[in-house]
């Protein structure tokens, strides 16, 4: 029995046992990619609190109007009786399929509860290192740059299962690294239930409103693609519990589990229903393989754009910052770190020069919002910010110390200098530097403060046309991993416009150099986020993808518009482009009224997402309008409206102050934990873009934008020309 769906089929045939199933690519020549002997596959807990693991196959098989039907059941050691019943159809002719199952406890004794799992197993290799995973915002190839607890990272394991919630869009590729065939699962749709979180998670515990599957891979019984249902997590114990590995008592007593278990009651006449989106496909490279099955299941569920206005949500957020920026200590002018969400109380003074303090960025954007609305004071303020920096943090290495707190006023010597949150700092100072100059006016002293540590950089650079990840205030070297190279090279091209120093030119030529090869090619996008470690993270794409179009608007060459593309394409899958619900522990907060598209998953080694993606709404509109790439025009509007819903731009969400927002979260148990906080960068990322909607297109919204001439869209968008030029 064999159905169709494209170049590929799904069919039932006959085993030993009973019926299983396969997926073939029929073209050029039929090649089995998965083969499932026992498609029926339940694990139940026993009275005494143990599981116990069956596997059965179909013992009847139909086709019917080109769907096929399979049905079996499994009796349990302890007399009772699971009922499957799984159906078949293609979805579209474009090689999916739609793979529905109900289970029903037909018998009921004594089992506590049971989960059950859609299987495929492979057939073309048998080792999970022969084949690259991908699960968006979480799981790159064999997830070697993440840390080595994470999903998918020890091979020896015998199962790797995630939940869904975990991941940007809910779905799971398997790619072999030798042939490139590969398979995807995906839920169908964004049908998780509510589930109340007032009562803390026990993972014993069967409740038949779970509504969350998990995605990985298992061993037993031939290497598997699964889709696990209720939401069963498998995998290190440091995925879920924060002492697992230590010496303490507690993990003596009771070591942390590699199996987390979430089951539905083995009640009779409860039923279990649940289906997968069952992709195969073929795909000459993991970035190839990345890209197209993004887009796809972006499709699938294609999340609609939130309603948010712009140009109301840049003056609340400019308004809300305005009375907080002023001078904490005598010499000293910057905004707050972090106010408390809902009641707005100043939780941090610590000023940091990019990163999560984006100080020299917001008195930027300051400058830039008071010279285009008329507010002279607010021009004032940026200055001051800026001023502050230049006169005050460079220090006798040829580096501006990137962090100063208040009590005691002072630098943190015993910090180390990012070179991201470096880059963060002295870009945005060359902007406005360059933004003020062509208004006639000259900042002297801002320009030797960028030539000192453009130098400094070009006297450090390695051989190999990189930078270390961090530096201690000493030089020595404090992080020795060299993914975030490419943050410095805005700052350098900008810095080569307005000097014309050759210098800082081919500094930033051979740091692209290093990343095109090292970064794009090799996706090595680590580093990005200064309090994680060097992991595998958004960021990373985010400063690849502004470094790589930098170097294309400076020389037009096409391989930093290949590699600029690359890195978008790699980023935007951090994004998240579904949602569930989320039981609120903080009111009034967003959370209640907003959905999360739009929050982005910030690093591997855990599952906390962010609303960063606002600041690449710019950005992706001028790729769509550098490549003719309509999806990169659906991507911008995305980014420019969904992270931004979380602001509370007319107090309908009730926080103090309009134009607060919130930081990191997780939310993967549908239990929201933190977001409890407005940080200064939220309020950058925000704006930053809108601004500069606005200086290039005279448009606070892409629509806006998009009315223009396509002429003079393009003109606009060759923004170096002129930079820096009175």
């Amino acid at each position: 029995m064999k159905i169709y769906s494209g170049k590929y089929s799904f069919s039932f045939s006959k085993t030993e046992k009973g019926y299983g199933y396969s997926v073939f690519r029929e073209d050029p020549i039929p090649l089995c990619i998965c083969r499932t002997e026992e498609p029926l596959r339940l694990t139940i807990r026993i009275l005494s609190g143990f599981n116990r693991w069956y596997t059965a196959p179909y013992d009847q098989v139909e086709e019917e109007k080109g769907i096929l039907r399979g049905k079996g059941k499994i009796k349990t050691e302890s007399g009772s009786v699971y009922a499957f019943e799984d159906t078949v159809s293609p979805r579209e002719n474009d090689g999916s399929f739609l793979f529905q199952r109900k289970v029903k406890v037909e018998k009921a004794t004594d089992d506590q509860g049971f989960f059950s799992r859609i299987s495929f197993v492979m057939q073309t290799h048998t080792e999970p290192g022969d084949f690259d995973f991908f699960g968006p915002g979480a799981w790159y190839q064999q997830n070697k740059k993440a840390p080595g607890f994470f999903m998918g990272c020890d091979l020896s394991l015998d199962y790797h299962w995630y939940n869904e919630t975990r991941f940007a869009l809910p779905f799971l590729s398997m790619q072999d690294r030798f042939t490139g065939d590969m398979l995807a699962i995906s839920r169908p749709k964004a049908d998780v239930k509510p589930l109340d979180g007032s009562q803390p998670s026990r993972i014993y515990h069967s409740n038949p409103d779970y509504s969350v599957g998990s995605l990985g891979f298992g061993r037993p019984g031939g290497l598997s693609l699964d889709y696990v249902y209720p939401g069963t997590e498998a995998g290190s114990p440091q995925m879920f519990s924060p002492r697992a590995g230590g010496d303490s008592l507690m993990e003596l007593l009771f070591p942390s589990p590699e199996i987390v278990r979430k089951m539905h009651p083995s009640k009779e006449g409860f039923t279990q229903e649940y289906g997968v989106i069952v992709l195969p496909g073929r795909k000459g490279d993991f970035q190839t393989m990345m890209r197209d099955t993004w887009r796809y299941f972006d499709n699938v569920f294609h999340f609609p754009i939130a309603k948010v206005n712009n140009k109301e949500l840049l003056k609340a957020v400019v308004d809300f910052l305005d009375p907080f920026c002023r001078s904490w200590t005598e010499g000293e002018w910057g905004f707050p770190g972090a106010w408390d969400l809902p009641d707005g109380e100043i939780t941090d003074v610590m000023h940091q020069f990019g990163f999560v303090g984006q100080q020299p960025g917001m008195g930027h954007m300051f400058i830039r919002y008071g010279k285009r609305f008329g507010r002279p004071d607010l021009v004032q303020k940026g200055k001051n910010v800026i001023n502050f920096w230049v006169d005050s943090s460079m220090m006798e290495i040829g580096l501006p110390n990137v962090w100063f707190v208040l009590d005691p006023p002072r630098f943190r010597m015993e910090h180390p200098i990012w070179i991201r949150m470096l880059s963060d700092g002295m870009e945005n100072i060359i902007d406005a530097y360059a933004y003020l100059k062509k208004q006639g006016e000259e900042q002297p002293t801002w320009l030797e403060f960028c030539k000192k540590t453009a130098q400094w950089l070009v006297n450090h650079q390695n051989p190999d046309g990189s930078w270390y990840r961090a530096y201690n205030t000493d030089e020595s070297i404090f992080d020795s991993t060299k993914g975030m190279t490419i943050s410095a090279v805005r700052f350098l091209v900008q810095l080569y416009l307005v000097t014309g120093d050759e210098s800082f030119k081919d500094c930033a030529l051979k740091a692209g150099a290093f990343s095109y090869e090292n970064v794009y090619k090799g996706m090595d996008y680590v580093g990005g986020t200064c309090d994680n470690g060097g992991v595998l993270d958004k960021e990373a794409g985010i400063y690849a993808m502004f470094g790589f179009l930098a170097l294309y608007d400076l020389t037009q060459e096409p391989k930093w518009l290949e590699a600029a593309c690359g890195a978008a394409d790699y980023t935007e899958t951090w994004t998240m482009k579904w949602s569930y619900p989320v039981y609120v522990t903080i009111h009034p907060h967003s959370f209640e009224t907003r959905d999360l598209t739009g929050q982005s998953f910030i690093a591997t080694g855990h599952s906390a997402i962010d609303m960063y993606m606002a600041a690449c709404s710019y950005t992706y509109y001028r790729l769509y309008l550098l490549t003719g790439e309509e999806h990169y025009l659906e991507f911008a509007r995305f980014c420019h409206k969904n992270p931004r819903q979380h602001t509370d731009v007319d107090g309908s969400i009730g926080y103090r102050y309009r134009g607060m927002t919130h930081e990191a979260t997780q939310c993967y148990t549908q239990v929201q934990w933190r977001a409890d906080s407005n940080v200064l960068f939220t309020s950058y990322t925000q704006i930053e873009p809108i601004l500069r909607m606005l200086d290039t297109f005279e448009a606070y919204e892409i629509e806006e934008a998009e009315a223009l001439p396509k002429e003079e869209r393009l003109s606009r968008n060759r923004i170096y020309n002129g930079y820096g030029k009175m």
